[in-house]
């Protein structure tokens, strides 16, 4: 194999100015010094504003009004819903349900009946209370609050209360993950990326076939997409909603939209990206020999123009949020895969400044400021770290070789990526800082390459 060994440091063109020059990465606290956290792989003191203190929440079930019960079909799935929402979040600790005080059930929802203190000794700063009935024209009504233990008062949200057929659980879960999102507001200023969908590679055997799967954001409701028994790869997200694949259904790997094929150019057609106009679309092509990054048109497939040609691999483009430019890999200077940036017509080609010396799936952040990637870390490991491009420097994400394929959410705030630290690889989602992981994916089989619908 040509691509084996790694070096970790940090190379720029003169065009992105002085190199990094800070090449040590730290893992977890104990390889900084007293006072000091692992902030993004760096050690930093723990003062530093980038140290969040997360948000300690208690969650009381929601009372079922229709039958009295705080157990059941409704007050369950409120529960579950909460807990997971507010866990993946990132900004919150959810109070395990054992902790919460023992007359909760019986308080009511009056602030004259509740008693904060015992919320506070339990530790949460804030909880949620709430109830739900049906209101006999086949809906149901969910009321929703937050309270303040310390103050003793209830925090007033964009959404308190909802209806929503009783029947429809993709509503029922829209609807909890709206309140979420006001809660979000109010606290950050901004919602969440849970609305959308991630499609990923998924092998429920080790030896058997890659199939194209696509699941919700939180990780529920996957569905299978292809049923072709091949090996299907690297899916990517139309701009109408449609799932993008390589796969060898035909012996050769061609690019597929759904279940027609797109480009079946000889040899490689892969790592397709849509324009952010949706007319455009960048890809890897083989057909005369050698990888290149081509653009085809969305809508017929045609060739419209040829961004690079050398005699090195290029692959994996992917558009900035402003469609002006690509990050893509090559070997062309190192004999390794490194990662560049050219203008959309193929012209000025840069090395972007970035640590490892085999990086590969750049991904680039809704707000075009930041290039996700992984690298290499020894054997067949890779971790995940982002450039900034306003700052030219790199930040670490992961650490011990337990991050591959990192994807955005729509608004930036996280990525979600494939990691073995569990054994077989599953998906997770992290904060777009590294700071705080939660496992997506809960079902068997080894899950690859997810991508956030965007």
């Amino acid at each position: 194999m040509k691509y084996v060994a790694v070096t970790m440091l940090f190379c720029g063109a003169a065009a992105w100015g002085d190199e990094p020059s800070q090449l040590g990465f730290c893992e977890d606290a104990t390889q900084c010094a007293d006072g000091e956290a692992c902030v993004g792989g760096r050690c930093q003191p723990q003062s530093d504003t980038r140290i969040r203190v997360l948000f300690p929440i208690g969650i009381d079930r929601v009372q079922d009004l229709t039958t009295g019960a705080r157990r059941g079909p409704v007050p369950d799935r409120i529960d579950a819903l909460l807990r997971r929402y507010l866990e993946l979040v990132g900004f919150f600790t959810v109070i395990p349900a054992d902790r919460n005080p023992l007359g909760a059930p019986f308080e009511g929802h009056r602030i004259t009946t509740i008693d904060f203190q015992s919320w506070h000794d339990a530790g949460a700063y804030a909880f949620v209370k709430g109830t739900a009935s049906r209101n006999g024209n086949g809906q149901l009504e969910v009321a929703l609050r937050l309270y303040l233990a310390e103050e003793g008062v209830e925090q007033e949200l964009p959404m308190s209360t909802f209806a929503v057929p009783e029947n429809d659980p993709a509503a029922f879960k829209a609807r909890i993950i709206e309140w979420i999102d006001g809660l979000l507001v109010t606290y950050t200023g901004r919602g969440s990326a849970f609305r959308g969908r991630i499609a990923f590679c998924k092998r429920l055997d080790p030896m058997g076939p890659k199939e194209i799967w696509v699941m919700d954001a939180d990780g529920e409701h996957e569905t299978q997409v292809t049923k072709n028994g091949a090996i299907n790869l690297l899916p990517a997200w139309t701009r109408d909603g449609r799932i993008a694949y390589t796969s060898y259904a035909k012996n050769n790997p061609d690019l597929w939209i759904g279940d027609q094929v797109f480009s079946n150019r000889p040899q490689l057609n892969s790592g397709a990206s849509w324009h952010p106009d949706g007319t455009q679309v960048a890809l890897t092509l083989s057909k005369d020999g050698n990888a290149e990054i081509y653009v085809l048109e969305a809508l017929t497939g045609g060739i419209r123009r040829r961004l690079t040609q050398n005699t090195v691999i290029d692959t994996s483009p992917v558009w900035s949020p402003d469609g002006k430019r690509l990050v893509f890999v090559s070997d062309r200077d190192t004999g390794y895969p490194g990662l560049y940036v050219m203008q959309a017509d193929g012209t000025g080609v840069q090395r972007l400044p970035q640590a490892g010396g085999y990086n590969s799936a750049p991904d680039w952040s809704p707000d075009g400021d930041h290039i996700a990637y992984a690298t290499m870390v020894g054997g067949d490991r890779f971790d995940i770290f982002v450039i900034t491009l306003s700052t030219k420097s790199v930040t670490r994400l992961t650490s011990g070789g337990t991050g591959e394929d990192p994807s955005y959410s729509p608004d930036g705030r996280y990525i979600t990526y494939a990691s073995a630290v569990k054994g077989k690889r599953q998906l997770f989602i992290m904060t777009a800082d590294g700071r705080y992981k939660r496992q997506l994916s809960q079902s068997p089989g080894e899950f690859f390459q997810p991508a956030w619908q965007r």
